[in-house]
């Protein structure tokens, strides 16, 4: 292709309390803009947790309302790594589940909010 058809798209995420000097002067350079993408709210949230475990064998008491609401702050790619965590715990506890429980999206979720909020704020 032409390098007038050429398009790219980079994401940086730049976390609260961080220096915006840190930031790769090339990201700023003529011709190039900065978009803010807002944190998900409660209803972005429910909207992404079904996308994030849909090839996730769900129990029965497994909320996705309930986690939207306990995951305030999370970005949609931390919500598709709490399922990728909960799938995990699931596995630990038995190698041979069918399903994953509410129980495990408890423990992924003590998991990561430890992992996070280790991030400076």
């Amino acid at each position: 292709p032409s390098r007038a058809s050429l398009f790219t798209v980079g994401a940086v995420n730049v976390l609260p309390g961080w220096s915006r000097l840190m930031t790769d002067p090339s990201l700023k350079l003529a011709g190039r803009s900065v978009v803010h993408v807002p944190l998900p709210d409660a209803e972005g949230r429910e909207a992404i947790l079904p996308k994030s475990s849909r090839s996730m064998p769900l129990a029965q008491d497994v909320d996705l309302h309930q986690i939207a609401a306990a995951t305030h702050n999370f970005t949609g790619a931390e919500l598709a790594r709490l399922c990728q965590e909960a799938g995990l715990m699931a596995l630990r506890h038995d190698v041979a589940t069918r399903c994953i429980c509410a129980s495990h999206f408890e423990a992924a979720l003590k998991n990561l909010a430890s992992t996070l909020g280790s991030c400076p704020a």
